[in-house]
């Protein structure tokens, strides 16, 4: 059969709703499906507050059990966005349990099936295995094996553009309800780039962004913090090495940055230092601690 299904979020969260109605008379002929073969289906998610994405081209298996309370599939189908999926699931006891495979998954438009994150994810496809827990009332608990490819995202506050020609990911994500995601796992950077504010850094006034390139690293995730140890070069010049640790929403930071051959021009009145700089490198290390107040970043910088 070549089924279109509608899925539909409700406002409490709730994908699927299974409900069995037995006739009210029993008849001479019963019927009891317990496999179903999909060939050509289209699988419609309509998630609550956001846009619809559908599942194209859905092959595979459905097998029915106790009194069709248990579902196990085997299914495989194409993102409308772009991309190619391989997923087994089972529905039982009013909990799901997904493993999918991804190829070439373009990820932008999906990303309004998440809650709410501290940055827009503006670019990147995705390749991986996820293993995905949903149960209403419990945290979504998603495992991600995965390297997204030519990935860009930005944060709003402060204002940072990242990107990254390959990211290696071993996460696991926990989304609670009515609460803010946590990570806990590691991240591979390789070839990446960034855009970051100089006062955030140098709190020097001025409001123009410095470039960074060929960013590589390891990041680590747990309780709500990121550690992480990268290096780089600078668009005017200079290679540098940044670690520490971060809260998840940029509200805290301590941070250790290591600079080499870095121009001087950079550091002309940072930290209100009362010193003009027009020439020259420079080999630094600062140890910079941010904070966020309201909508006020705070900064300390010690060279």
């Amino acid at each position: 059969m070549n089924p279109n299904v509608y899925l539909n979020q409700t406002a409490d969260q709730a994908w699927v709703e299974t409900k069995y109605r037995p006739s009210d008379e029993e008849g001479l002929l019963k019927t009891n499906i317990e496999r179903v073969s999909l060939k050509g289906g289209t699988v419609t998610l309509d998630p609550f507050g956001g846009e619809a994405r559908k599942l194209m081209d859905v092959n595979g298996n459905a097998t029915l059990q106790n009194n069709y309370q248990t579902i196990e599939l085997a299914l495989n189908s194409r993102f409308d966005s772009g991309g190619q999926a391989q997923v087994q699931g089972r529905w039982a006891n009013q909990k799901l349990n997904l493993n999918a495979n991804t190829k070439d998954f373009r990820v932008v438009p999906w990303t309004h099936f998440l809650p709410e994150l501290p940055l827009q994810i503006q670019s990147g496809e995705v390749d991986g295995k996820f293993q995905v827990t949903y149960a209403l009332q419990d945290p979504v608990v998603v495992k991600a094996k995965a390297t997204i490819e030519n990935g860009r995202t930005q944060l709003a506050d402060p204002k940072i553009n990242l990107g990254a020609k390959s990211l290696e990911t071993d996460l696991e994500i926990r989304y609670p309800p009515d609460q803010s995601p946590t990570i806990t796992g590691t991240a591979k950077v390789n070839q990446a780039d960034a855009r970051i504010p100089e006062d955030l850094v140098l709190r020097n006034g001025r409001s123009q962004s410095q470039q960074a390139r060929q960013v590589r690293g390891d990041i680590q995730f747990r309780d709500q913090r990121a550690q992480y140890d990268l290096t780089g070069e600078l668009s005017q010049g200079g290679e540098f090495r940044v670690r520490g640790l971060s809260a998840l929403d940029l509200s805290e930071s301590n941070v250790l940055l290591s600079g080499n051959n870095i121009p001087a021009a950079l550091f002309d009145q940072a930290y209100a230092l009362p010193i003009q700089v027009q020439s020259g490198t420079v080999d630094s290390n600062l140890r910079i601690k941010l904070r966020k107040i309201k909508t006020r970043t705070y900064r300390d910088g010690q060279n």
